[in-house]
This record gives structure tokens, sequence and C-alpha cells, in this order.
């Protein structure tokens, strides 16, 4: 027997989910940038430190973070409103309407982006992992992650706060960037197209494609260009059409 039933009030589901409470929806649509980070060989990172897990995951974890403010505290003048590890990389948000971030802001976000994962001096292969290493990572003979990649994109979504903090985030650009940051093993940087709002990026470093998002269709988006080029022009990034 279907006993289920639903309580709505004035668009409000009526009563407690004991088991994820996402906070108090805002009342209007917003829009957010989202970069996700992917650590690439993570989970054989993790599986294959033998003896003091807890104490080489914390220092490479917190480590890590504290990299990442460091990057976005000098090199960038708007903070994530929030941020999350997801296990095997990190979530951070923007609010470009309530952060007063212009287009080109989110240009030099989407550059900012692209330093930490591509650039040869201070990406995170050659600047957090050698790093690690010599202060605290020669102590353990693991494997670190060895690169990193992202994914960005953006979309309205709606805003969840708990006692004046944001909670959660439900939007389609979550799951665009979580798509994109796994979508070609040889890209390292992409970029849903829609961030910036008819701004010209840096030619020299994006190429603009096209690619078949699975669960959202078609959608435009810049990648690296060495590692397109790189990876021998892979045919799922199709031409723009005229």
């Amino acid at each position: 027997m279907n006993n289920f039933k639903l309580k709505i009030r004035e668009g409000r589901v009526v009563g407690n989910n004991p088991y994820v409470h996402l906070g108090r929806e805002e009342d209007n649509l917003i829009k957010i940038v989202v970069a996700i980070f992917d650590l690439e060989g993570f989970t054989d990172f993790f599986s294959g430190i033998r003896i003091n897990k807890n104490i080489v995951v914390t220092s490479f974890v917190n480590g890590l973070l504290y990299w990442f403010s460091y990057r976005f505290g000098n090199y960038y003048r708007f903070s994530p409103i929030f941020s999350k590890f997801l296990g095997d990389g990190i979530m951070m948000i923007w609010e470009p309407g309530h952060q007063a971030m212009s287009n080109r802001d989110i240009v030099g976000l989407m550059n900012v982006c692209w330093d930490m994962v591509r650039a040869r001096s201070v990406a995170y292969e050659h600047q957090y992992v050698p790093e690690f290493v010599a202060k605290i990572g020669k102590r353990y003979s693991v494997q670190y992650p060895k690169k990193m990649r992202v994914g960005l994109s953006l979309s309205h979504t709606v805003k969840y706060t708990r006692r004046g903090k944001v909670s959660d985030y439900v939007a389609e650009s979550i799951n665009i960037a979580s798509r994109l940051v796994k979508f070609h093993q040889d890209i390292y940087f992409i970029a849903h197209s829609d961030l910036l709002f008819g701004e010209i990026p840096k030619k020299f470093r994006y190429i603009q494609k096209l690619v078949d998002l699975r669960g959202t269709g078609e959608i435009g988006v810049y990648i690296d260009k060495v590692d397109y080029e790189r990876a021998g022009s892979p045919k799922v990034f199709k031409n723009l059409t005229r």
C-alpha cells in the first residue's frame, strides 16, 4: 500500500527531513560560477598509503586547501563564497551579482584557474606538490596525485542558507562543471563558454569548441589549446558552426 503523501504550503514542503537538511531557500534565483578541481590519481594515492594514512591524507588535504587560499588570496580579488572538498577534488563557487564581479573579472577567474592547472611555474604539480614533498611528503613513501584539472560553468541556482550562512546550492552549473572536468583525460582546462558574456579570452591560450555533454546536450566550451593539440585534436571536440 502506498501511503506516501506530501504536504505543500506556499510552494514549500511541510515537515522535517532527518537525513539531508538543505536549509532555507532564498526567494530569487541567482547566478553562480562553479569551478571544480579534480586531482588525478587521488584514489591510487589514498589506497596506496600503508601506514599513518590519517596523517598523510590530512596533511595533504590541509596543505592543498592552504595553497588554494594562497593562490586566490594573492592573485585574484574575489574569494569563493562557498567551497567544499568532494572526495577527490574541490568545488568552489562565486556569486557575480553579490560580489559585484564584472565580465572582465570572470575572465580573470578563468585565467587564474588556468594558471593553477597549466602554468609552467605555478600550477599544482609545479608549485604545491614539490613544496609538500619537500616539507612533509618525503617522510612517507607514497605516490601523490601528480596533476590537477578544472572544469568551470555558470548558471542560475537555488541558494540555501542556514543561520545566515550559505549551506548549499542546487544548480545545473554544478552538474555541468563536474562532467566537463572529466570529459577528456588529456584536457586539463575546460570552461563552459557561457562564462564569458561576450568577452574574448586569450586566443593563444584557449580554443573554442562544441561538446555533446551527457544529460545537457551540445554546449560551447573553451579548452586549453596546447592540451587539445597534444591530444591529437580529439573528434569529441567539434568545430563551431557559423
